[in-house]
């Protein structure tokens, strides 16, 4: 994985009523903020940025699909259901 910054803004530059999107991706942080001047609606705000990763190989992809898929899962779940599987998987193999 390679680390990245991700400058943000929100994709109706008139009103602000879109959908927040990934305008730029920079290997700086200097870089995203001086992009991110001026992103937000009516030219009133800056744009937001945010570490984050990109991945190198479709291995890494694979995993991070599976990883998010599982977490959406999971925060769907009520309590009783968490501690059942936290239950399950903490048992030994048989």
């Amino acid at each position: 994985m390679k680390t990245v910054y991700a400058v943000w803004a929100n994709s109706d530059s008139t009103e602000g009523r879109g959908v927040d999107e990934i305008k730029f991706l920079c290997d700086s942080e200097d870089l995203a903020v001086k992009l991110s001047k001026k992103l937000g609606p009516m030219g009133g705000s800056d744009g937001r940025v945010e570490k984050t990763f990109i991945l190198e190989s479709a291995e890494e992809e694979s995993l991070l699909y599976k990883k998010e898929k599982i977490t959406r899962i999971l925060r769907n779940l009520s309590q009783k259901d968490t501690d059942i599987l936290r239950d399950y998987f903490a048992e030994e193999p048989k």
